[in-house]
């Protein structure tokens, strides 16, 4: 015989339908995967847009009470005594709060993976105090 027996013809008919059930589901998916991240990518740049109209509107907002304001805050942000963590907060300025820059202290403070210098600065209020410069964005 020349090997094309039922058995035969069976078994590779089989092993086709086995490499393509394997080959749809890799296929299905990758295309998941890219189909997701295109659509993270679409929501990124959305609330990227978001986040840019909201600092400028609670900056349009702010500006007007406190026009020689240097600097907007990013993060809810401890305003101190000290250039330093561990010295309590005299008060705390909301994100969106501008402040004026009056000097910058000589140490440079690691926080959350950020280095950055402190900031002597002053609110519109006239509160006056040390608060961690990357929590600060200038304007």
């Amino acid at each position: 015989m020349n090997g094309l027996t039922l058995p035969n013809i069976l078994i590779g008919v089989v092993v086709l339908f086995g490499i393509f059930v394997i080959l749809r589901e890799f296929f299905c998916w990758y295309w998941k995967i890219n189909q997701t991240n295109s659509l993270l990518e679409k929501q990124n740049e959305i609330l990227s847009r978001m986040l840019k109209y909201v600092e400028r509107e609670e900056f349009n907002k702010n500006k007007d009470r406190f026009p020689e304001a240097t600097h907007i805050v990013n993060e809810d942000v401890k305003l101190r005594l000290e250039p330093d963590m561990s010295t309590p907060p005299i008060e705390i300025l909301e994100r969106g709060t501008l402040v004026v820059f009056i000097k910058e202290g000589a140490i440079i403070e690691d926080a959350n993976c950020v280095s950055a210098p402190w900031f002597y600065v002053k609110t519109a209020d006239g509160v006056e105090g040390w608060c961690f410069s990357g929590l600060l964005k200038k304007i």
